[in-house]
């Protein structure tokens, strides 16, 4: 919702509505995943499980190196490639 930690009343609502919205648009798009991960890990898992942060214990960041060069990364993301790396032949 991009709004600060000062809001006024009618901002907060709208605040209170987006993180809603937000937590079921969550669970219906990353679905999947859930399952997924539900049947790798053995054991049943939701999606603010997944997002949560003691089960997000590495993060594999796709990003490319030229672009997005001067970037901290904390010590658990590995970056993984570039955006448009693909095998020539």
């Amino acid at each position: 919702s991009q709004l600060t930690d000062r809001m006024t009343f009618p901002q907060r609502v709208k605040n209170l509505l987006f993180d809603i919205s937000n937590a079921f648009l969550c669970n219906f798009i990353f679905q999947s995943y859930s399952k997924l991960a539900s049947e790798f890990l053995q054991r049943e898992l939701t999606v603010l499980d997944l997002l949560r942060k003691s089960s997000s214990s590495v993060w594999l960041v796709r990003l490319d190196f030229v672009l997005d060069y001067p970037r901290p990364l904390m010590p658990n993301m590995i970056p993984i490639g570039g955006v448009n790396c693909a095998h020539k032949e």
